[in-house]
């Protein structure tokens, strides 16, 4: 829909119209890697009071109303949310990445063909995935 790679003022007025703040478009495009449209058009979550259903056995395993809403947010169910112990991350999907591709992103980054945010949509990973690959940190970093 929109033929840009760059944030607008006719795409914050839109955002804006859509209950969404010019600083989560941002994040949401910058950080994120979202499309335009889906940063500018997606609604952001509503709070809901889940939390006083759940509240007492959320206590009774330690998990706080904070860490019970970021694992809703994340896409547990509630009862996920306050059953999975502390500490504990479950199975998280993470993409991998073959020697080849390292390579490929850490030359086009160097070589200033490519920008992470480009990357990042390419892979379909975070732009902060592919700052990792290109500094050697974490799993990348002897790769």
């Amino acid at each position: 829909m929109y033929l840009t790679d760059d944030l607008t003022d006719e795409h914050y007025l839109i955002a804006e119209k859509n209950g969404i703040s010019r600083k989560n478009v941002k994040q949401r495009f910058w950080d994120y890697g979202w499309s335009i449209e889906k940063a500018i058009t997606k609604p952001i979550p509503v709070k809901t009071s889940e939390w006083e259903n759940w509240k007492e056995t959320a206590i009774q395993n330690r998990v706080s109303n904070a860490l019970y809403t970021q694992r809703v947010k994340n896409g547990m169910t509630p009862e996920q949310a306050v059953m999975m112990p502390v500490g504990s991350r479950g199975v998280r999907p993470q993409k991998k990445f073959k020697a080849e591709q390292i390579a490929e992103i850490r030359e086009l980054c160097q070589n200033k063909k490519c920008t992470q945010i480009q990357l990042a949509r390419k892979y379909g990973v975070s732009r902060t995935t592919i700052w990792n690959i290109v500094n050697k940190k974490t799993v990348y970093a002897n790769v």
